[in-house]
């Protein structure tokens, strides 16, 4: 048997009769899988599709975000009357977790628990909706084997970020025909004057019409220096992009002949331009 959950089908207008077309796919569908039902992305209409909610604007917009979800994380840990902060995560708090974690003073097996479920819920929105957590949310990930008894100041820092971002979405515009956009950053051994950290952190991001769509964020390990860690994080980059284009052209997305990747490193510029 073959099980599928929530997939998502697009049909392009361009084709003639595409609603009839439409219409007779699904019924062919229908034919071989027993389907729960199908509804239609329109104007006005919200749609829950992997417990995101999806709407689509008169002007052709669309906007994916995960409030409801938000919201019921803030219920959960009693946060609904928090107030917003700016950053999810500090290195004063940082500091304070690894100090903790050095001297061994650790939670229980219940708070572990906790801690753990808090950030299975963090990582649900650091790769749905939520791009700026997902540093954090790698970060806080470190202690779940080893939980520091202040793990729950972290939490909170998280959830009064997250009460910030209500009202906020992921927006494609009609109007906004920039295409594929990619941005790679690195850190090199930014947490060593922190943790004592020797490694660097890379990171990420893909924009398709100005939306972001892909992001991805985790250590490099041990590099010589800046410019080494901002070449590394540009290879992996330009890796994903090249699988990305191939995955487009086979679903016959239109894109540029060459691959735009933003970064602020004149050497790993240098670098890729063998200068």
């Amino acid at each position: 048997s073959v099980h599928v959950d929530d997939p998502f089908m697009t049909f392009w207008k361009g084709i003639h009769n595409h609603v009839r077309v439409r219409n007779n796919f699904m019924k062919q569908m229908e034919k071989v899988f027993v389907l729960k039902g199908w509804s239609q992305l329109l104007p006005g209409v919200e749609l829950d599709y992997l417990s995101m909610r999806i709407t689509g604007g008169t002007d052709g917009s669309i906007r994916i975000d995960n409030d409801r979800f938000v919201h019921k994380l803030l219920v959960k840990y009693g946060m609904e009357e928090c107030n917003p902060v700016s950053r999810p995560l500090t290195r004063e708090l940082l500091q304070i977790l690894e100090n903790e974690k050095e001297a061994g003073e650790l939670t229980d097996a219940e708070g572990q628990l906790r801690h753990q479920g808090a950030i299975g819920d963090f990582v649900w929105l650091s790769q749905t909706t939520h791009p700026g957590i997902a540093v954090a949310v790698s970060m806080l990930g470190s202690f779940n084997s080893s939980t520091p008894v202040s793990y729950d100041k972290a939490v909170k820092s998280v959830l009064r970020w997250l009460k910030g971002t209500l009202g906020q979405a992921l927006v494609s515009s009609a109007t906004n025909k920039s295409g594929l956009e990619w941005t790679s950053d690195s850190d090199w051994a930014g947490l060593y004057g922190v943790t004592g950290l020797t490694k660097s952190r890379g990171g990420r991001i893909a924009k398709y019409n100005g939306m972001p769509w892909l992001w991805n964020t985790g250590l490099i390990g041990i590099r010589q220096s800046s410019a080494e860690a901002e070449a590394f994080s540009m290879s992996e980059c330009v890796k994903a992009a090249m699988h990305c284009e191939h995955v487009m052209d086979e679903l016959d997305i239109d894109r540029k002949a060459i691959i735009d990747i933003g970064v602020d490193a004149s050497a790993a510029i240098s670098f890729a331009n063998n200068t």
